[in-house]
């Protein structure tokens, strides 16, 4: 009796198998998918050589400053990391068959990083519709990648509704699946819900849903400590709204255990705090104080959308005096470090090549022109997914 190899089914009338050598049969149907997965056109490899680089910005601090700054180098990528920057002279033969892009002489950054979007509804729909806000949430999402965000802390919650919570929770986990880009979801804790509620209906849900609580510092350690111990085990981000940055250190460096409980692990000094853009001062008093930040937008598809980080540059550079390397680390490694990945916003050997291209020879010009698009191409793990 001759059996079909790959569905174990019997030959019989009307039900034709296709014999081959070694007792090796095929039905009709299993012939049919076997045409349709080939037909398929195949994922394309994340392997990629960029050369003709007119400067790599690195953010490693092993190379001079904070921008770390290369020349005359390329970047070899396997299976979606860095695996070689050197001089094209020294490219190691594995990696001289690789697919070539020439940057013609553009500047090569790190993918930006936007510690806090509200991309998922506002808080006040308390029946809101999931597949709506998950598209919603994609849209946005697909407009920042377009311009050279490739990494996001997508912020949830603020609603007095534990079930609008949980949903949108859920919706938030949803998106790190759907888009190309490294999704965080950080859930912001909303003062209205009882800390005794907090702890017995949110947190067990919230522990399986999200990567992290958003704590406010407002300079009232009673008030930080109670929203971090409602929300114990869970690792907290600080969201600075306090001009005076030492009351946010103990908070950010870890140095205070507050129930058991400190700061994901991001650094020696801790991660940094995450700042809204438009208080550009509190980027300046930061760093004055010896603290680092990452700039946010908190882009809301519903009040304010900023799909790309240069109004966020250009405000800390030009209205609060911060320098243009310090404006660019808080929106690459700052906004990495303060989502707890130490991976992203640097380019490193091993890290994921999460890069942009930018169309221009001057990195200056993210400051210069923050209303452009300046991504000429966008890279997420290897793969270019849009230029």
């Amino acid at each position: 009796m001759t059996r079909c190899s790959f569905c174990a089914e019997v030959g019989a009338p009307g039900r034709r198998l296709l014999s081959g050598p070694d007792g090796i049969a095929i039905c009709a149907d299993c012939a049919e998918l076997a045409v349709s997965v080939l037909a398929e056109p195949e994922a394309p490899e994340p392997d990629v050589l960029l050369t003709s680089i007119g400067s790599l910005v690195t953010m490693d601090g092993r190379h001079g400053g904070l921008l770390g700054v290369l020349h005359g180098v390329v970047v070899a990528i396997r299976r979606g990391r860095i695996v070689w920057i050197g001089p094209p002279a020294e490219l190691p033969d594995p990696y001289t068959e690789l697919a070539v892009m020439d940057c013609g002489g553009r500047v090569v950054v790190p993918g930006f990083v936007d510690p806090t979007v509200r991309v998922v509804g506002s808080t006040s729909d308390v029946r809101p519709d999931p597949l709506e806000l998950a598209d919603r949430g994609a849209s946005a999402l697909r407009a920042m990648q377009a311009r050279g965000v490739t990494c996001v802390g997508v912020a949830v919650g603020g609603s007095p509704v534990p079930t609008a919570e949980t949903l949108r929770m859920a919706v938030g986990r949803s998106l790190d699946d759907r888009m190309a880009m490294r999704v965080v979801v950080t859930w912001c804790l909303d003062p209205d819900i009882p800390a005794s509620e907090t702890a017995r209906v949110m947190v067990p849900t919230a522990s399986r849903l999200v990567d992290s609580v958003a704590v406010t510092c407002r300079g009232d350690a009673s008030e930080f400590e109670a929203a971090v111990a409602a929300t114990r085990p869970l690792p907290y981000r600080v969201t600075c709204l306090e001009p005076e940055s030492a009351a946010c250190l103990p908070f950010v460096s870890g140095a205070r255990s507050v129930s058991g409980v400190t700061p994901g692990a991001a650094g020696p000094a801790g991660p940094p705090c995450i700042v809204p853009w438009w208080e550009p001062g509190l980027v300046r008093n930061h760093w004055a104080g010896g603290d680092r930040t990452a700039i946010a937008t908190f882009s809301d598809p519903e009040e304010r959308l900023l799909s790309g980080m240069g109004v966020a540059l250009m405000a800390a550079v030009d209205l609060a005096g911060v320098s243009f390397d310090r404006a660019l680390w808080s929106v690459t490694r700052g906004g990495a470090m303060a989502l707890g990945d130490g991976e992203r916003g640097w380019v490193h050997l091993g890290g994921p090549a999460d890069l942009v291209v930018l169309d221009s020879d001057d990195p200056g010009d993210l400051v210069r022109r923050p209303d452009s698009d300046l991504a000429w191409s966008v890279f997420v793990a290897g793969l270019e997914v849009t230029r």
